[in-house]
């Protein structure tokens, strides 16, 4: 065999010989022809690429003259497009013989521009120079690439308009025509981005509160204006521009390429930020700088550019700059970042609306330019600039790089910076300008001519003179009066004296004086125009055809014969001082083309002081266009009319343009009235001046016209000049008659004798407080008691001190908003409407303070505070204009007895809600508690002793709810008697019982501890206290005091102790209290295990956590049996989290103290009309309470109302519907109808009758689904069972089809009573805590429930339970209760119980209708709905406010009701028949898998699939080598632990399941044990949860399905035999593949997919290893998911029953025994390794002459082996020849460097003797499918003809073999 392997590999060494040398490898040179005959010397081409073939012929042999191949030279023609033509011309006399070669077009020679220069790195202050063709290479032969140069100085520096050459170290100046910055980069060609430094992105802004400041100009901030009317006025630099916070938007652009010039896009009204951003690393220790050319069109103060370096705006909002503008920024050393953002609002699109950018200069982000910049045309430059000039007008340059301008001739003309001259057309009349002399005393003057300069027409001769022309008309606002010049009378128009005007042209020569009251502002009236006036001044840019706006009889125009790109402008310089009033009187004609400005071609724009003001695109008639200009001092106003034409012969419209007949403005500083106006509110005037006097501050003018002030009433003021009406004192100040401001009494406020505060301490006269902010944008200032007189803190519009009690400052253009300066101060929490002293403020509250159109009482007004907090609600009132309104700003004064002065804070963010211009504070002090009084201490005694004892002051709450005032008395020492007892209602003085008055009670000898007298909690022993509280455990925590109540604890155990005497001998004597649990996480997994009250040592109540939560409170109480001291103890135990516990309040103690020192006040709503009470009585319903001892509670008037225990009454509104109810009878059978009777709710909160048509007669209820009408009783009745009904007022019922099930339900959709279709539910409902009202529950509404209304105004937490009583009894497994909810109380929770278990919890207000889904389970339930109500004074429940709704109560699956649809029976379930009421389960080994009609049977589990339990979808798929236990049906999968790959690869180790049971086996990774059955699954618990498993861990199963896989992977046993088991999860099948047969090689894949989504798994590898007998098995490795939980056990288990069973007779040796007789003997003896042997006899005998047969049919075959391989060898041989030839044609066509053919393409012949080129990167199989398809495009087909290429490719004999 080693023979035979050495001649097939010398065969194939031999096929693959080196190129063979051709013809086409070797040149000549030749002498001339004689006589036919010449000599020629041959010699190779260098380098010599070939080796063998062709020989190089002798030289110096007589040869023909025929022309051969080398009698051609090669020519190339010139390059072309980067290429050229090669032509062989023949370069020797030889005749006939070869034609030359074809023409053919190859690459061009490399020259210098073929390759560039680059520098490398800086290292160690040196670089390189290395030189790279440039890519890709389009260029042959040539110049050489030049040597890298090295070590060259990285910091030379080059200065302006020189540059350093590569691979030089001296700079040089630039030549004339170019430039250079020396050292940086200049950005001017935009045709493409110029670098990936820069980026672009558009990004659209959240709206924000601040994004559009519109101010009203009112009328008292007119100082020295006059107005016509109210106006809008944007406040420039108040802005707020979010650079930060974006969210991504497809609507907006960057920025976008112009060609010269980038823009900014164009963002219509999208609020965005379009932004170019650009890096730039600076290298140089200085002279670093970005400077950029820009211009910018906006609306003004809202959009416009912004410029950053480095985050920080360098460049703030500029909205217009019409002439480009060039800034300069300079910059450190290091890498920065750059920004241009063009910020754009949503309101208005100005213009282009864009800013646009020309150039960029960066200087000093390289040490220098190695290049010079050519100047562009139109432009010139002189040797050695550091910039280009512009040509001047009448030059030009036609090309970039030129040195000097080139003059235009005499018949032409040139724009500055023109690239080409225009010719000059002959000059007409409107080429020429007339001018005036004076009007002499004849009233004559003389016309006179004169060219308009710039002149661009070739001149001809003026028009001819005119005299005797009659004097100029005098304008409005001017006569003509009479002037002396030069010894001679003229006549000139000059303006009306102040106070006077001349309105008309036809009016007398004579200015008329103002009446009262108004005034006449100075003005120009440019009209009727008879020359060029020379306040103005025009210009035109671009191909213009008149030098720019010109006289065109009584009118202006802008010109005619404007080209492409040409702008004509019309500017007027003025001043005003006054409100300027601009008019223009105009028509255009022009050709329209987009109503987008940057795509018009033609319009006009008008601009002021460079800020866009207005524009017309397209013809406009004509028309006035007008302006009103609010800043006093110097304006210019621009009209610019524009063409943009794109090309040369786009000049149909060159008569456009713009006629201005008239231009009036007024407000100037110097001019002539030619009108008056009256003065308006706020101003007034005697007539006799340009404009009105302000009112004084204090007085005010309320009508236009008026010729005084008057004085502002008392309680009123005006506090700024020029006040249109006199402002209201707020609540808490006042003022006298001209007051200009009210008195606040030093910031000392009274609400009664009894209720004062002074909050003078929270304000400084010097200062205000603040800044106070959310964001970087805006501070807010605020002083609650002065006005600020500091440019520090509040600036107006002209950065003086803005005189106001509250600001918002822009901290970007330090410009101030006032939010108010007028006080109104109210209580927080006050017994009146909340709003009732508040004024209108620009909004309309009715009497209560509700704003209309506020459905909450408290809009408006910062009430985010608890409602047991005092204080005052402070409110600055009257602010500049905004929202529709003035803003305002509420301080909610919160008393904190903690705190000193403390700090005033934002609510939220600030402005609340966004756009309100309502600012809300809150700020907690000491100062904010109103001062004390005598009510707010009380006294308690100490023991008697020794006849005396101790009378105790303290502050009735702790902490006091008070500041200053009365303070607390000292202690006092006095007499008492140590037996006295005092009953309830009376108390003791210490030596006398007396009886309790009027309006207070006592509880005698009975204590109760509530409320605040529970916060005396200490956990201290040694710190005196009435409660003592501990607790054990680690990290444990005690009971403590929260909100009115005391709240357990954490740890091991908690407790709370209490020690109380108990002195009275006589009565009983009891302990009692209140107590519930909480649960605030529902979520959450605590429990209560233990809560124990213990009196002396010994329990005496426990309470044992409840799976649901017991929320209503329940009253425990105990009895005492000795007087003395008695300890009692509240403990709870084992809980670990605070979110779980008990609450406890209102501990009461009976017969424990002799007597009470005092009597206690009735609380809010409650009286004592007696003397001697033990309690107070709760008010009354319409009766109320709002103070302390109230002795009778006051009546509501006849328009309020009031619930019981109110403390105060609310108004009655109008009545409606909502407030009355109808009452039906029962449904009349005869006419199906029902009478019904309105009723009011009680109690009546309303003001009106019932509608007075009070009997109803209506129709019955509708049938609803689940019932049918009867048309034999005409009512409606439930469907039978087995039958549904889907529609209202069906007329029968439908019989549920098979496949489907009638399932019942219960649907409660109407209260107002009892349906036929629904089961007659019935509620109780209550009312716990002392926040319940009138209702005490839940109310029936009609077709709802609520909850119910409460007291007004409590302070106590309110729970409204409704208890479904109705036996509900669901069977259905997938049942489930539905309910549709609503409320929007913040501090409610509405709860849902189901047989006692929390089953939901609605802890966040649901503010619309909601549908809530809850699962039940089969089996009797009963329901309860709680709505708890914390305290809240913002939702009381007295009204729809904090209510909570319920509707459409559904119960689905019940025992009773009837049917409303039929169900499709679901995956697992069955019907067969129609009419059933339940569907049916399928039985272990069938299934059903969901269908849109329904399951109507269940199906058998198919061949090798099974499954175990009742109500299966789908079956399991039997895993590899096994199958199931029935043909069809199976309900496991059976094997006999043997599996066979084919029929010589075999396993069985039934050896070893048979001889070990269950294995275990240490987890050293998890700790733990794993147990596994080879073949058998595990049936012991011990081990395993689930019977059905192989393999358990922690008794969960990991591996229900067994599986064989032959072979062992690869990766982990390269070199191993043996057989992987798989223990799978029972996974589902796909859906879709339910009901199909699945057959068996479907089964691994399916399985494996499951086990991919993350089911665990076990993999057991069964390694064959002879020597190991029966081994044992391992864990090699377990795989844990993302939560750390195992996936994945991987076992190996060596074994000799691992290996595959040995096979005849290919694991055997043959031996051979004697023959005799005929016959031998043949023993078969194991040979393989990797099997094992369970055959028993393996000898046979056999005849001899078979045995010598095999030897023959051995020998035979190895001859034809042998014999094949010959021929082989021919073939190959043959085709080698062939593959020589065609590798000398490749060479000889070589057009690259690598050859004709690719680095991985071939050559192969094919069956036609063709060549074919084949690429080998591809598979075997992809060449073997190449050469069938000869279109694919990785094969090159060459047919075998002479004529290829004019180059032979065979020779006659070389084409037949």
């Amino acid at each position: 065999m080693k023979k035979i392997y050495l001649f097939f590999f010398f065969l194939l060494l031999n096929l693959t010989f080196c190129e063979e040398c051709t013809e086409k490898d070797y040149g000549a040179t030749f002498t001339e022809c004689d006589q036919n005959i010449r000599q020629g010397a041959f010699y190779w081409y260098e380098p010599k690429t070939c080796t063998g073939g062709v020989s190089l012929p002798d030289s110096f042999q007589d040869l023909d003259c025929e022309c051969t191949l080398q009698d051609y030279k090669i020519t190339y023609l010139q390059c072309v497009n980067e290429t050229r033509t090669k032509v062989y011309v023949k370069d020797t006399d030889c005749v006939d013989g070869d034609d030359p070669p074809l023409q053919e077009k190859v690459a061009c020679e490399c020259t210098t521009n073929d390759y560039e220069a680059i520098y490398s790195d800086c290292l160690s202050e040196s670089r390189d120079v290395n030189y790279f063709w440039k890519t890709p290479k389009k260029c042959v032969g040539g110049v050489e690439l030049p040597e890298r140069i090295v070590d060259l100085p990285c910091d030379i520096y080059c200065g302006q308009g020189t540059y350093l050459p590569i691979g030089k170290t001296v700079c040089q100046d630039c030549e004339a025509g170019s430039y250079s910055i020396g050292s940086g980069e200049h950005y001017y060609d935009w045709d493409e981005w110029p670098t990936s430094k820069f980026t672009t992105y558009c990004k659209k802004k959240e709206s924000s509160s601040n994004a559009n400041y519109f101010r009203i100009l009112n009328k008292n901030r007119i100082e020295d204006l006059n107005l016509h009317a109210n106006v809008i006025e944007p406040l420039e630099g108040i802005m707020d521009i979010d650079l930060g916070d974006e969210s991504e938007s497809d609507d907006c652009k960057g920025w976008q390429l112009g060609g010269t010039f980038i823009y900014s896009g164009n963002n219509g009204t999208s609020l965005s930020n379009s932004t170019l951003e650009y890096w730039e690393h600076f290298i140089t220790d200085d002279d670093n700088s970005i400077a950029f050319t820009y211009q910018v069109e906006g609306e003004k103060t809202f959009d416009g550019l912004y410029f950053m370096i480095d985050d920080e705006i360098k460049l703030g909002l500029i909205s217009s700059q019409v002439e480009p503008q060039n800034v300069t920024f300079e910059v450190t050393k290091g890498l920065h970042k750059f920004k241009w953002i063009y910020v754009k609002d949503v309101s208005v699109d100005v213009g282009n609306d864009n800013a646009v950018i020309t150039d960029i200069t960066v200087r000093g982000n390289k040490w220098a330019n190695s290049e010079c910049i050519d100047c562009k045309a139109g432009w010139f430059s002189t040797e050695g600039s550091p910039k280009c000039s512009e040509c001047e007008r009448n030059t030009y340059t036609d090309q970039e790089g030129m040195s000097e301008c080139l003059d235009c001739n005499a018949t032409q003309y040139s724009n500055p910076g023109s690239p080409k001259c225009i010719e000059r057309k002959p000059c007409t009349d409107s080429d020429y300008e007339p001018y005036f002399s004076d009007c002499d005393a004849n009233h004559k003057r003389v016309q006179y001519w004169r060219l308009i300069e710039p002149s661009i027409c070739l001149e001809q001769d003026p028009p001819a003179n005119n005299t005797d022309q009659p004097c100029k008309v005098c304008d409005p606002g001017q006569i003509e009066v009479e002037r002396e010049k030069d010894g001679e009378t003229i006549y000139v128009c000059d303006f009306c004296p102040e106070g006077k005007y001349r309105e008309s042209i036809n009016d007398d020569n004579v200015c008329v004086a103002n009446p009262e009251g108004t005034y006449s502002p100075k003005s120009r009236y440019f009209h009727n125009l008879e020359s060029f006036p020379e306040e103005f001044t025009t210009n035109c840019e671009g191909e213009c055809g008149t030098s720019g706006w010109r006289l065109a009889d009584d009118h202006l125009d802008s010109g005619e014969g404007h080209l492409g790109k040409a702008t004509s402008s019309l500017n007027y310089k003025f001043e005003l001082e006054n409100l300027g009033y601009l008019k223009l009187d105009f028509e255009q004609d022009c050709e329209y083309s987009s109503n987008i400005w940057y795509l018009a071609k033609c319009g006009t724009i008008i601009y002021l002081d460079g800020y866009y003001v207005g524009g017309y695109l397209g013809s406009q008639e004509r028309q006035t266009y007008d302006l009103t200009i609010y800043d006093l001092g110097e304006h210019e106003i621009t009209i610019q009319f524009f063409k943009r034409y794109e090309s040369e012969t786009d000049t149909e419209s060159n008569g456009d343009n713009i006629k201005l007949y008239e231009l009036v403005i007024e407000g100037l500083t110097e001019g002539g009235a030619y009108n008056y106006h009256n003065c308006s509110e706020g101003s007034y005037s005697l007539g006799t001046n340009s404009n009105c006097t302000l009112c004084e501050p204090g007085t005010y003018s309320g009508e236009e016209g008026s010729a005084e002030c008057l004085e502002c009433p008392e309680n009123t003021f005006s506090r700024k000049y020029g006040s249109y009406k006199c402002k209201e004192c707020g609540s808490g100040t006042s003022s006298i008659q001209g007051a200009t401001e009210c008195d606040n009494n030093n910031c000392v406020f009274k609400f009664g004798e009894d209720r004062v505060y002074d909050i003078s301490k929270l304000a400084d006269p010097n200062k205000m407080e603040g800044p106070i902010s959310t964001n970087t944008i805006n501070e807010f200032y605020i002083n609650l008691c002065y006005y600020n007189t500091s440019t520090a803190y509040c600036l107006d519009e002209v950065e003086g001190a803005l005189i106001t009690r509250g600001c918002q400052k822009n901290i970007n253009y330090n410009y101030s908003l006032d939010i108010g300066d007028t006080i109104d101060v109210m209580e927080l929490n006050s017994d009146d409407a909340a709003a009732a002293s508040l004024k209108s403020n620009g909004r309309r509250f009715d009497d209560s303070g509700i704003e209309y159109g506020k459905s909450n009482p408290h809009d408006g007004i910062n009430l985010s505070t608890s409602s047991n907090e005092q204080g005052l609600i402070y409110r600055l009132m009257n602010g500049d204009e905004g929202c529709g309104g003035e803003r305002y700003t509420n301080i909610t004064l919160i008393c904190d007895i903690s705190k000193d002065k403390g700090e005033i804070e934002p609510v939220g963010d600030i402005e609340n809600p966004s756009y309100s211009c309502h600012y809300e504070f809150i700020w907690r002090s000491q100062y904010a508690c109103r001062q004390c009084l005598e009510r707010d201490y009380n006294h308690y005694y100490s023991n008697c002793k020794n006849k005396t004892r101790t009378k105790i002051y303290y502050w009735v709450k702790n902490p006091r709810e008070c500041y200053g005032g009365v303070p607390l008395p000292e202690d006092e020492t006095v007499e008492c008697d140590s037996l006295l007892t005092c009953p309830s209602g009376t108390y003791s003085d210490g030596k006398n019982c007396s009886e309790c008055i009027e309006g207070r009670y006592s509880s005698g000898n009975d204590e109760y501890l509530e409320g605040e007298l529970l916060n005396d909690i200490s956990d201290s022993e040694s710190e005196k206290a009435t409660f003592q509280t501990g607790c054990t455990g680690k990290g444990c925590t005690p009971f403590a005091f929260d909100s009115n109540i005391i709240k357990s604890g954490t740890g091991t155990t908690s407790w709370l102790k209490l020690e109380k005497e108990f002195s009275v001998n006589d009565g009983d004597k009891k302990v009692g209290f209140l107590f519930n649990e909480f649960l605030i996480n529902e979520d959450s997994d605590d429990y209560l295990e233990k809560f124990s009250f213990i009196i002396d040592g010994i329990e005496v109540f426990s309470h044992s956590a409840k799976s649901y939560i017991q929320h209503e409170f329940q009253q425990i109480e105990f009895s005492i049996n000795s007087t003395g001291i008695h300890e009692f103890t509240w403990m709870v135990y084992n809980i670990n989290n605070i979110n779980r516990g008990m609450h406890i309040k209102q501990i009461s103690t009976t017969n424990s103290d002799l007597s009470k020192s005092t009597c206690s006040d009735c609380g809010f709503g409650f009286f004592a009309n007696s003397t001697k009470s033990d309690v107070c009585k709760m008010c009354p319903q319409n009766t109320y309470s709002d103070n302390y001892g109230a002795v009778v509670c006051q009546s509501c008037s006849g328009d309020d109302y009031s619930y019981k225990g109110s403390k105060q009454c609310q108004p009655k509104v109008e009545c409606t519907d909502q407030d009355w109810y109808i009452e039906y009878q029962d449904c009349d059978p005869k006419n199906r109808k029902r009478i019904g009777y309105y009723k009011f709710y009680e109690p009546k909160t309303c003001i009106g009758d019932l509608p007075s048509n009070n009997e109803i007669v209506e129709d019955c209820l509708p049938c609803y689904p689940g019932s049918f009408l009867n048309p034999t009783t005409n009512l409606c009745e439930m469907c039978p069972d087995g039958s549904y009904s889907d529609q209202i007022n069906s007329e029968q019922c439908h019989q549920s089809e098979a496949g489907h099930a009638a399932i019942k339900t219960i649907n409660w959709v109407s209260f107002e009573s009892s349906n036929a279709n629904t089961e007659n539910l019935q509620f109780t409902t209550k009312c716990t805590g002392r926040g319940c009202g009138f209702s005490q529950g839940w109310r029936l509404r009609g077709d709802y429930l609520d909850s119910g209304v409460g007291r007004i105004n409590d302070q106590q937490m309110l729970n409204s339970i409704l208890q479904i009583e109705s036996e509900i009894e669901i069977v259905n497994e997938n049942g489930y209760l539905e309910f549709t909810t609503k409320f929007d109380n913040p501090k409610a929770n509405l709860y849902v119980l189901i047989n006692e278990q929390l089953r939901l919890e609605l802890s966040e207000p649901v503010l619309d209708w909601e549908t809530q889904h809850i699962t039940l389970q089969p089996g009797e339930i009963e329901i309860a709905f709680i709505y708890i109500q914390d305290e809240n004074p913002n939702f009381n429940t007295t009204d729809d406010k904090g209510l909570a709704y319920l509707k459409d109560i559904k119960f689905f699956g019940t025992l009773s009701g009837s049917a409303t649809q039929q169900v499709p029976c679901s995956n697992g379930y069955y019907s067969s028949n129609p009419g059933l009421v339940e569907c049916q389960i399928c039985q272990p080994g069938t299934y059903s898998s969901t269908k849109p009609e329904g399951n109507s049977e269940c199906i058998s589990c198919p061949k090798n699939q099974y499954n175990t339990e009742s109500g299966s979808r789908d079956c399991f798929t039997c895993g590899e080598g096994t199958s199931g236990n029935k043909e069809s049906g199976s309900t496991e999968c059976v094997n006999t632990c043997a599996y066979s790959v084919d029929e010589k690869t075999k396993f069985d180790f039934s050896e070893i399941n048979n001889k070990l049971s269950v294995q275990r086996l240490f987890n050293q990774d998890a700790g733990d044990y794993i147990y596994f059955d080879l073949c058998s699954k595990i049936d012991d618990t011990e081990y395993c949860n689930d019977e059905e498993s192989f393999v358990c861990k922690n008794k969960t199963s990991y591996g229900k399905i067994l599986s064989f896989s032959y072979p062992l992977p690869a990766e982990k046993y390269p070199n191993s035999n043996g057989l992987m088991v798989e223990y799978l999860p029972q996974v589902h099948l796909p859906k879709s593949d339910a009901n199909d047969n699945h057959d068996h090689n479907s089964r691994h894949s399916s399985i494996i997919n499951e086990e991919e989504e993350g089911h665990s798994k076990t993999v057991l590898y069964m390694v064959c290893d002879q020597k190991a007998g029966i081994g044992e098995p391992t864990i090699t490795n377990t795989t844990s998911s993302s939560n750390n939980e195992i996936v994945l056990i991987e076992m190996e288990w060596k074994s000799l029953y691992a290996c595959r069973l040995c096979q005849m007779p290919d694991d055997f040796k043959q031996i051979n025994g004697a023959c005799e007789n005929g016959e031998s003997t043949i023993h078969y003896e194991q040979i393989s390794s990797d099997c094992w042997n369970n055959l028993d006899d393996s000898d046979e005998s056999v005849a001899c002459k078979e045995v010598q047969l095999k030897q023959y049919i051995i020998y035979g075959s190895m001859g034809a082996i042998g014999l094949a391989a010959i021929g082989l060898m021919l073939v190959c041989w043959q085709k080698r020849k062939l593959k020589h030839k065609y590798t000398r044609i490749e060479k000889q066509n070589r057009t690259t460097d690598n050859g004709l053919f690719g680095e991985n393409e071939g050559v192969v012949i094919d069956d036609d003797d063709d060549i074919v080129i084949q690429n080998d990167d591809k598979s075997d199989d992809e060449k073997k499918e190449n050469q069938n398809d000869s279109s694919n495009k990785d094969i090159v087909r060459i047919e075998n003809s002479s004529d290829n290429d004019n180059v032979p490719l065979f020779s006659s004999s070389e084409k037949e073999n």
